[in-house]
């Protein structure tokens, strides 16, 4: 009797477990019509049995949004401040670094990066160092550290580094700090001959230290380049390991450990984004929107990130019929490695810059970009830590 008393209990167990998938469509549709039919998320949950397949059915990320007054004009990169109340963003086009709050309001209590001993020329990429202060790049190829209070304590200049075998750093198109290391997507010289990858650029002492290149040298002709120079951050850590999306016709998350020159795969990403689009012949500054026009029209990932023990990547799709792009958030944990959840992020934005933060994250919605520098910054928002 016991027996069969248990196997009815299993029995409604699967049943229960079986209607989910069916309901997902529901959810779907009602999220897309801006309806959201929340009791069909408890079809997935049952506390007869203390669980809930959270893996099936995950509720949808809302944005709290302001509008940004005084918006910066081209956007790539931000960071929180020093208190987490608002965010520094580079507007590049103007070589100015701007303070906002959350609220939207510019607030100008900023020093002028632009004169003083170690002055900031064309400022473009921002990350914290660590130590509660900043790494500013200055023009692609000059590092500057910034105090908390946001004045510049030391500088690095990339360009007259050198390694062992005498190849050369050109231009810097992404980095990220990882304990006392840059890690970086680079152009690289090596004698008459150019090739790109990405690098370990050990800081010390106020002075740098050689590079390494990881994984394999990638080709100036290669596509897989082409995404690397719009952008988007394709580098993140998580302690001393750092992670790379590489951006082949399946892009896959590697792993790079300190002391190692070789990449590791751990997850192929295509059965969750799709292959990697092709991009369209870059003719210099006449071909921006379209190539910007060709991403919005793609689906592929366009953000990596670490925060807390997982990895997260950004990821639009373009739906055709509204002509606009459904986000998504995919959370991976990368120790098994495996994805956890992929979760609509309900942004109309045409992009995203994507700040994770101590406690929140925050981001900038953007619209289409219509040419070089040509591109609507329309709004702040945030996320506090408890929805990931």
């Amino acid at each position: 009797m016991k027996i069969y008393r248990k196997l009815l209990q299993w029995k409604s167990r699967a049943t229960l477990l079986s209607a989910t998938p069916e309901a997902l469509p529901i959810q779907e549709r009602s999220i897309m019509s801006g309806r959201l039919i929340w009791f069909v998320l408890g079809l997935s949950c049952t506390g007869l049995f203390g669980f809930c397949s959270r893996s099936l059915a995950q509720e949808p990320i809302s944005l709290a949004c302001k509008s940004i007054e005084d918006p910066p004009a081209w956007v790539f990169s931000g960071e929180w401040d020093a208190k987490e109340s608002g965010l520094i963003l580079i507007d590049s086009l103007f070589s100015r670094v701007a303070h906002y709050s959350l609220q939207g309001e510019r607030l100008r209590d900023l020093p002028d990066f632009s004169s003083g001993p170690m002055p900031i020329v064309k400022p473009s990429w921002i990350h914290r160092d660590g130590q509660g202060g900043y790494l500013l790049e200055d023009d692609g190829n000059r590092l500057v550290q910034l105090g908390s209070d946001y004045k510049p304590r030391k500088e690095f200049d990339l360009q007259k580094l050198k390694n062992l075998t005498g190849e050369s750093i050109g231009f810097v198109w992404n980095w990220v700090m990882v304990g006392g290391d840059i890690l970086a997507f680079s152009d690289v010289q090596d004698k008459s001959n150019w090739f790109s990858g990405f690098l370990r650029i050990p800081l010390a002492n106020s002075s740098l230290r050689g590079f390494e290149v990881l994984g394999r040298r990638m080709e100036i002709s290669d596509p897989a380049r082409n995404f690397y120079l719009l952008g988007s951050p394709y580098i993140a850590s998580l302690g001393d390991d750092s992670y790379f999306l590489v951006m082949g016709e399946s892009p896959v998350v590697m792993r790079s450990v300190k002391g190692s020159s070789s990449l590791r795969s751990i997850l192929d990403l295509s059965k969750f984004v799709g292959r990697r689009p092709e991009l369209p012949e870059k003719r210099g500054a006449a071909s921006v929107s379209s190539l910007f026009r060709k991403l919005e029209e793609s689906s592929l990932p366009v953000g990596l990130y670490g925060w807390k023990g997982f990895l997260y990547v950004l990821a639009r799709k373009y739906v055709v019929a509204s002509d606009e792009t459904e986000w998504r958030i995919i959370k991976i944990d990368p120790s098994r490695p495996r994805v956890i959840y992929s979760r609509l992020l309900l942004s109309k934005a045409s992009h995203l810059i994507v700040i994770p933060g101590l406690k929140s994250w925050a981001f900038v919605e953007k619209g289409s970009v219509k040419g070089l520098g040509q591109q609507e910054v329309k709004s702040i928002c945030s996320v506090p830590g408890n929805v990931w």
